[in-house]
């Protein structure tokens, strides 16, 4: 995985009682917000790439992985959908040297 979800602090949850009417809300309005963003994500209006470059988070949590980790990466994802499993296999192992 090319995320270090330890980069980054994660703002405590409101400890507050919902109803269960403000539980149903809450859950609807994530389903809202999550069906047009893929809605965007799949007509084009809103590159996922840019989601990567510009969220301050999942700039953060990305710090760690090196232009040589991601080339390695790539080459080892390309073999494994072209179907050569044993050099996807070692390129994707090797990764973890890369990584540490």
């Amino acid at each position: 995985c090319d995320i270090d979800y330890n980069l980054v602090e994660v703002e405590p949850e409101n400890r507050k009682i919902l109803g269960q009417h403000q539980k149903k809300l809450k859950r609807v309005k994530a389903r809202l917000k999550r069906d047009r963003d893929r809605t965007q994500i799949f007509d084009g209006t809103i590159q996922l790439i840019n989601k990567f470059e510009l969220d301050e988070d999942l700039v953060k949590m990305r710090v760690p992985f090196t232009k040589e980790f991601y080339e390695a990466y790539n080459d080892g994802f390309k073999d494994y959908i072209d179907g050569r499993w044993e050099s996807a296999m070692h390129k994707l192992e090797a990764i973890k040297e890369i990584r540490g």
